[in-house]
């Protein structure tokens, strides 16, 4: 019997920063991504691509994702990974925890304050710090254009 076509990867992010697939996430087998997920924990869902092997698969059905992304927010809420905290995170290809908050019954709501404060805290933080850049990246423009004019003279 050939292996049912997987219906997600999980990919997990762990520091210092090396990614990995932690595997396919097949119709009622959980991923070990899912159950100990790293700091940056998403599922990307399988879509069948014209000119690849598996181009006749069938894609997966929301039905048989909505368990996946359900168990994925409440295992990363379980393990208090600071999901949601890092300002203007956008991706259109894959769904990041936070946002499969409301597939999930369980609420966590000590947990949920705390990820709030800390968005807010680390939102400031990034303002601070991207209100300076411009100013050090004007520094390092004027540093190498005034090289420039050395090295050319």
């Amino acid at each position: 019997m050939p292996t049912p076509v997987p219906m997600a990867q999980v990919r997990m992010i762990r520091p210092p920063g090396r990614g990995f697939v932690a595997g396919p996430v097949r119709p009622g087998v959980w991923s070990a991504g899912i159950e100990h997920p790293g700091q940056f924990t998403t599922v990307c869902v399988f879509r069948p691509l014209t000119g690849t092997d598996l181009a006749a698969a069938e894609p997966p059905r929301t039905e048989d994702l909505v368990p996946v992304f359900r168990r994925l927010y409440e295992a990363c809420m379980e393990r208090g990974l600071p999901i949601g905290c890092a300002p203007n995170v956008h991706v259109s290809l894959v769904l990041l925890p936070e946002e499969c908050r409301s597939l999930s019954p369980r609420r966590y709501p000590l947990r949920t304050l705390k990820l709030k404060a800390m968005a807010r805290v680390f939102a400031r933080r990034f303002a601070k710090r991207q209100a300076r850049m411009p100013a050090a990246t004007a520094a390092a423009a004027a540093t190498a254009a005034a090289a420039a004019r050395q090295a050319a003279a």
